[in-house]
């Protein structure tokens, strides 16, 4: 059969101790019936105890105490049936209705003694509120204007003194405290936790409300006896933070796995601190340790992205933060901007990512060439491979390529197409092939496709690094033309004697192409002209694509062109 809180009986109660109760009296009864009721009683029962219950009760001072851990304001007879329930039907104290705040307290505190071990986490939180709720309702005014009420019928002289009520209320409310502890330490360990979460979360509001003072006191006992127990947590934390930082130079795969034993232990951190969080979040303030832990491991993420670029991992740590720390406004304030940033930076990466598959997916390319002694050609992010050799995009540092009709007696006969790159080229710009390749094919779509995709990877580098070299004073000599920034040396023709070189401003030539060829003239003298051959000199197409650039931008200088 499964147990009900309505079931719960007790066998006495804190109730039943009370001098009032130990000699059998009512609050009304006169000092001659406290006597001979003493007397009698001690034939019964412990003498001692029925005679300190006599000296309390006939004392006019050290009576309050008893009084007010009675119940004030209740009629005897109610009062009898009352303690009768109390032991039958123990839990019925929380419906009573139309009792005084001070007398139900006192009932509910006795109805503490029944909980145990198979009492379910929110019944119990509910309970502890309602408690902690009437112990706020209490009004001293209307407790001692009840206690000299009864001391009427008693004969007793009334309370005149406020100080005297004040402290005894404030005895009541440490024993309070000490019944709900009790309770509590008598659950498994996972009820409690659990039930003093649910009852801050009602309590406050899930932090925006203030809790019942009770509560609040409750709170600061309890932080202060897990203080060991979260000294021992925080250390484990630490040093997990201080292995992570050691795998960093591993790698982002080193370092997440980790992060799996920080989340489990700042969970455990979370279930013994998140009622304290709550409470402290609901009075205005931040628990100190966890605001402490909070900031270390923001550090690690700030760590781990600033530094080391490990966009997942900080990504997974912040998420960590915002859950186990949700009641820490202001760092929950941080969190959320770094949330944002950290999804702002997994955007551009995601974009990122996508223009760098793209940009892959443009320069691969792969085709098999020859009809009789077949041999692949391919391009991809990896570099190159052409007849069992493998070159590098990054070594690459010149290119031509080019097209001739071939024809024989004036008829067609087909074209061929050459495509050469290399890696040896001297800053002279003269040629070593062995580091390079050139290349001779026939069909048009492997050219084509084989040369786009060898200029989205390499070609825009080469106009980059020409237009650095051009900025630096370096000269470049392609063909018969030799380039600076700001001009460039040309050939003057003549019928008799050997040509000269002229060099001329950019504003004072012309370009244009024939023949397979780049030609740059003088606007002034049609003499004065050079040229380069697409197919046979190297990157002549780099050129002449930096120099129409320029014309277009209209400035001075090459180094210019890609210049705001």
């Amino acid at each position: 059969m499964s147990f009900t809180p309505d079931e719960a009986s007790l066998t006495t109660s804190s109730l039943h101790s009370n001098p009032f109760a130990v000699l059998g009296i009512t609050v009304r009864n006169d000092r001659r019936t406290i006597v001979e009721q003493a007397e009698q009683q001690s034939l019964l029962h412990d003498a001692d105890e029925c005679q300190r219950a006599r000296s309390m009760l006939t004392n006019p001072k050290n009576r309050v105490a008893a009084e007010m851990a009675w119940l004030p304001g209740v009629s005897p007879d109610r009062a009898n049936r009352l303690l009768d329930n109390l032991l039958v039907n123990t839990m019925s104290v929380r419906r009573e209705r139309n009792l005084p705040s001070l007398a139900h307290c006192n009932l509910m505190a006795a109805a503490f003694d029944a909980v145990s071990c198979e009492y379910a986490a929110d019944y119990l939180a509910e309970f502890i509120l309602e408690f902690a709720t009437q112990v706020d309702e209490c009004d001293l005014e209307q407790i001692t204007e009840q206690i000299n009420d009864d001391r009427v019928w008693s004969g007793f002289a009334s309370v005149m003194s406020g100080e005297l009520i004040e402290t005894e209320f404030y005895e009541r409310k440490r024993i309070y405290n000490g019944v709900i502890k009790d309770a509590l330490n008598r659950l498994p360990s996972e009820t409690l936790l659990e039930t003093l979460a649910i009852t801050v979360r009602y309590a406050t509001a899930e932090g925006h409300v203030a809790a019942p003072e009770l509560i609040n006191e409750l709170l600061d006992a309890y932080d202060i006896e897990i203080q060991s127990v979260l000294d021992k947590e925080d250390a484990n934390i630490q040093r997990v933070i201080s292995t992570i930082r050691e795998q960093i130079p591993d790698g982002e795969e080193s370092v997440l796995p980790l992060l799996n034993a920080l989340e489990k232990l700042t969970k455990n951190w979370d279930r013994f601190t998140r009622p304290i969080q709550l409470g402290s979040k609901a009075r205005g303030i931040d628990h100190e340790k966890s605001v402490q832990l909070a900031w270390s491991l923001r550090n690690l993420s700030l760590e781990l992205y600033n530094q080391h670029d490990m966009l997942n991992a900080a990504t997974r740590l912040t998420e960590i933060e915002r859950e186990v720390f949700s009641e820490l406004p202001q760092f929950i304030e941080k969190v959320k901007e770094d949330e944002a940033a950290l999804a702002e930076f997994h955007i551009e990466r995601v974009e990122e990512q996508k223009k760098n598959d793209e940009w892959n997916e443009s320069i691969t390319f792969s085709a098999v060439v020859g009809r009789v002694f077949k041999d692949k050609l391919s391009i991809s992010p990896s570099g190159i491979d052409w007849d069992g050799r493998h070159y590098s995009l990054e070594d690459i540092n010149a290119l031509r390529w080019g097209a001739v009709r071939n024809s024989v007696n004036g008829v067609p006969t087909g074209t061929t197409y050459t495509i050469g790159f290399t890696n040896s080229l001297s800053s002279a710009y003269g040629l070593n092939n062995s580091g390079g390749a050139v290349i001779t094919l026939k069909d048009e779509k492997v050219f084509n496709g084989f040369q786009n995709a060898l200029w989205r990877a390499v070609g825009i580098r080469l106009i980059i690094n020409m237009l650095k070299n051009l900025d630096d004073g370096e000269k470049i000599t392609i063909g018969s033309f030799i380039i600076d920034d700001a001009g460039v040396t040309l050939l003057k023709h003549k019928f008799f004697g050997s040509t000269e070189r002229v060099r001329v401003g950019w504003f004072d030539v012309v370009v244009s192409s024939s023949n397979g060829e780049f030609i740059i003239s003088s606007k002034h003298d049609k003499k004065t002209y050079s040229s380069a051959s697409y197919i046979n000199d190297w990157n002549t197409h780099i050129i002449e694509m930096i120099i129409r650039g320029a014309f277009k931008k209209g400035v001075r200088n090459l180094s210019d062109y890609l210049k705001d």
